[in-house]
């Protein structure tokens, strides 16, 4: 379906959207959910936006020290670059884990946000945050013979099932999509002592839908409750390599499902020519926009397969859109 030259695929249909302009996050890029708040990270703060499941602003975590003012954008050069957000359980404790893209040497940072045990202590000081570096499980991934077909390892998405845990590889020119596939036991031990060698990952290539000749790329991810079924997002962008931005072509919405126990002949993964992949479009209300949407989470669901989920978009010159999607499944 087409969120205006943004297409929804996979056998997803949209019931309602609405939009806000979040004017006080710059260039948000990755969402969770978790419990009735909303938390977002921007690809160039330092801050962790924490909002009402209204979408009102409720305070933000620092995640670590910048010279200047708490809302300034920090440079291209030398950005974090968090693209990737998951929730993760470590020692029996929830935990918001942050990573960065690692498409350059500064963007292999991550973070761990320790949330508090129950609802009514979510809010500041009750935030425990600790860094981590990616670096180690990164250069892995980059010796990978699929990912080192693209210029550069470019983790746009991450998300937690029920038996595992999923790096989403954005494809660059000349490279493919990739799902990145850890057990989540292990990925989670890791977690709790990154000091350890990083686990054994199944990497998997993904052949995603085209806008003007150009494969659309991973950019965010969220798992159904209780299962290994994945809502992903992905963008169509005319840009040489993953760093330098380009002209925003639209986005996708689908779903896929990793199997489990997980049969490597049997993990094919192909949302161009699935028979389940529907293409229509729909341009009531905001689908007729064009948006770059970063990263998606589910908010809530309800009897007979009726889900909202809440989405983030960047333009690219630091504005950021908050879009509630209510869609149910075919």
């Amino acid at each position: 379906m087409f969120l205006g030259h943004s297409q929804i695929i996979s056998n997803l249909k949209i019931l309602n959207i609405t939009s806000e302009i979040l004017p006080y996050i710059p260039s948000a890029s990755g969402v969770e959910v978790v419990g009735d708040s909303i938390f977002i990270v921007s690809d160039d703060s330092s801050q962790l936006f924490v909002l009402s499941s209204q979408g009102k602003p409720k305070f933000q975590v620092e995640l670590f020290k910048v010279e200047g003012e708490l809302d300034a954008r920090i440079s291209k050069k030398t950005k974090p670059d968090f693209e990737a957000t998951s929730l993760i359980t470590i020692e029996s404790s929830q935990h918001l884990v942050i990573f960065g893209s690692g498409s350059r040497e500064s963007r292999q940072r991550g973070f761990l946000v320790k949330m508090p045990n129950s609802p009514q202590e979510m809010q500041l000081p009750n935030f425990t945050v600790s860094e981590f570096s990616l670096k180690e499980v990164y250069d892995s991934l980059r010796q990978n013979s699929e990912i080192a077909k693209s210029q550069d390892l470019n983790i746009e998405g991450a998300t937690t099932t029920k038996d595992f845990f999923v790096f989403l590889h954005r494809s660059n020119k000349g490279g493919p999509n990739c799902l990145v596939i850890y057990e989540r036991a292990e990925f989670e031990k890791w977690l709790s002592n990154s000091k350890q060698l990083p686990p054994l990952a199944v990497v998997c290539t993904c052949h995603l839908p085209m806008l003007n000749n150009i494969e659309a790329g991973f950019s965010g991810a969220s798992s159904f409750p209780n299962s290994n079924r994945i809502l992903f997002t992905a963008s169509v962008e005319d840009s040489l390599n993953a760093y330098e931005d380009g002209v925003v072509l639209g986005s996708f919405i689908g779903t896929l499902e990793i199997p489990s126990p997980l049969k490597i002949p049997d993990l094919q993964i192909n949302t161009r020519s699935s028979k389940e992949v529907v293409f229509s479009n729909h341009r009531e209300g905001d689908f007729n926009k064009v948006y770059k949407v970063e990263s998606i989470s589910i908010l809530s669901m309800k009897e007979g397969g009726h889900y909202t989920a809440i989405a983030v978009t960047d333009n690219d010159q630091g504005q950021s859109t908050l879009l509630r999607i209510d869609f149910t499944e075919k």
